[in-house]
């Protein structure tokens, strides 16, 4: 299913109970808080960003993404607000991947990229880092069932 026609809220709820998968290959900005029921696979290319716009997106269904990064955050950096979050159930994905959040090694601080990636793990016990070094600016917060 393709959203060029209409947006990724839209698209969950013209999917209704049938299995679909949605990929997304542009830049897209959450209208609401929006949960991925397990009957949709989203796929994510490139040139795909989800803008969290203060909304916060829970995936149940299969998500499947590169290296790179796929989510965007309009608070600051270091301002972690609990409405604007992306969550992760059991079996939506594998692993976690950081750069999805946006961590990179050139990036002069990936503490809140991570912290965000970490936090997103919310039955998902590992966390993968892509090989590098990379610079943190604050203290890395694990949850007792998380490994990176």
């Amino acid at each position: 299913m393709s959203l060029s026609a209409y947006g990724l809220n839209q698209a969950v709820i013209n999917a209704g109970n049938s299995n679909q998968t949605i990929v997304l290959d542009h830049h897209i900005c959450l209208t609401k808080d929006l949960v991925i029921p397990p009957n949709i696979h989203l796929i994510m290319h490139r040139n795909g960003l989800i803008h969290l716009c203060g909304h916060q997106l829970t995936m149940q269904g299969n998500f499947e993404a590169g290296f790179f990064q796929v989510f965007e955050y309009s608070q600051p950096k270091h301002s972690f607000k609990e409405t604007e979050r992306v969550i992760f159930k059991a079996r939506s994905v594998e692993r976690v991947i950081s750069t999805w959040f946006g961590t990179h090694p050139n990036n002069t601080d990936n503490s809140s990229a991570l912290q965000r990636a970490i936090a997103s793990a919310y039955a998902i016990c590992k966390i993968f880092i892509p090989s590098g070094i990379y610079k943190l600016q604050d203290t890395i917060h694990l949850q007792k069932y998380n490994h990176l």
